[in-house]
């Protein structure tokens, strides 16, 4: 499927600069076909850091997109002579550099001054921008002898990119006082339209959060899986807990966290049998503390999609839709609490029992239950009815789940349908429900 347009259409093949500074007017000299007469530069000015799509317009139409990315460092231009050592642009941090790489040849070598035993982050914004620079960039001491160096960089949370050509290092606790950071193509290639983006400056923690899928079909009274993403940000590692931001009535999202150090988890959201046949547009926020505030960011809708069996790419949507129809289960779902103190403690080469509470004796006989896509080493390994609790035993494999694994446990409610006779077919399993997301922990066994 695809969509063609022929015409003397407006279509730009560069820009310089590649973005600005939060809340500041900034000049960009645009460059392409079909663009209109006038060829003076154009001012624009953002409010919000991030990602910004702009067009051109010509007799009103539209050129192709251009992404400009907007920070809240100050920002400079590169200025020549700066093409080795010798001959070096001094920069104070934090900075942002904008430059090119325009003769054959070309490097750009930027003089810092960090003081010793700090973290500092270098990255390089240019094929997520449009530029055709494939980057590199190398960190050396006072004396010119290499400390560090990097070439691609895969950045997650930019959708549909097969080809990761930008660069970033993150230096810790580095005991020089005076360095130099270099940038080049990696691959010897130049021009005007080789232009970058280069940050030079103390880590920034922060995340960008994602929920999939974008789309569920499902009826009133139940549990539905999500799973969340994270895109973590120069160092970040802490927890994030997630919520839904002004819910229906009745909507609760169950064990909704994602452990510090992990870069998924799955989570169950209840939709309660009030709920009345809908399309019903969620949004689901995360929580953590950077720094010692507590940061929110919303989730991104998107869909978690493959590539020519290899690549998968998380693609952004509009809305996190849930389209409700049908009846509630007749099975009083809500009614289902896990017992355990949580997270559910599992011992490497050993088992851990999750209780249910309130549950009818001919339980065991009318369902089944199964794990939706486990951790790998984790494993069901029965259940029985006591008391009417509903005692579940999962195991751990020492060789796959090793101690320090977290996550949530989905687990699946299964009735067993008895066929017809003379069928003779074995009894059919139709899926109830997802019962309340099961917090867990792999950790040493005693």
């Amino acid at each position: 499927m695809y969509r063609l347009s022929i015409g003397e259409l407006p279509f730009v093949t560069n820009a310089f600069p590649l973005g600005g500074q939060v809340n500041q007017s900034f000049s960009v000299q645009v460059y392409g076909w079909n663009l209109p007469p006038d060829s003076r530069p154009i001012r624009l000015m953002f409010h919000d850091p991030g990602y910004h799509v702009n067009h051109i317009t010509n007799n009103e139409i539209p050129s192709n997109p251009l992404v400009f990315s907007v920070d809240t460092l100050p920002e400079t231009f590169d200025q020549e002579p700066n093409d080795s050592v010798s001959h070096v642009q001094p920069i104070t941090i934090p900075m942002i550099i904008n430059g090119k790489i325009e003769h054959k040849g070309g490097v750009d070598v930027f003089k810092i001054q960090p003081s010793p035993g700090e973290d500092f982050v270098v990255e390089v914004k240019a094929r997520r921008l449009g530029s055709p620079l494939d980057s590199i960039i190398q960190v050396l001491d006072a004396k010119g002898n290499l400390i560090a160096q990097n070439d691609d960089f895969e950045d997650k949370s930019m959708d549909l990119i097969t080809h990761y050509a930008d660069s970033y290092l993150h230096l810790k606790r580095i005991p020089f006082d005076q360095m130099y950071v270099r940038i080049a193509d990696v691959q010897n290639k130049y021009g005007p339209h080789f232009s970058y983006r280069l940050r030079i400056s103390h880590p920034i923690p922060d995340f960008t959060l994602y929920v999939t899928p974008s789309s569920l079909f499902t009826r009133p009274g139940i549990n539905i899986p999500i799973t969340a993403f994270v895109v973590r940000k120069d160092g970040f590692t802490n927890e994030i807990t997630l919520s839904l931001e002004n819910p229906p009535p009745g909507f609760l999202i169950h064990s909704g966290t994602i452990p510090a150090g992990h870069n998924s988890n799955r989570f169950t959201i209840w939709i309660p049998p009030t709920a009345q046949s809908n399309l019903i547009n969620l949004t689901i926020k995360g929580s953590a503390i950077i720094g010692g505030q507590s940061i929110i960011r919303r989730a991104i809708p998107a869909d978690h999609m493959m590539q020519a069996f290899a690549y998968t790419h998380l693609v952004p949507a509009k809305q996190l839709l849930v389209a409700l129809s049908g009846t509630p289960r007749n099975l009083s779902l809500r009614s289902i609490q896990i017992q355990n103190t949580k997270p559910i403690k599992i011992p490497n080469n050993g088992t851990a029992t999750i209780t249910i509470g309130r549950i009818g004796p001919q339980f065991v006989k009318r369902f089944e239950l199964e794990l939706d896509h486990p951790p790998e080493g984790i494993t069901l390994a029965g259940m029985e009815v006591s008391a009417r609790n509903l005692n579940i035993k999962v195991t751990a494999d020492p060789a796959l789940a090793k101690p320090g694994l977290k996550g949530n446990l989905i687990i699946n409610l299964l009735a067993r349908n008895t066929p017809l006779q003379a069928t003779n077919r074995p009894p059919r399993k139709v899926l109830i429900s997802t019962l309340p997301a099961v917090p867990f922990e792999v950790v040493n066994a005693d």
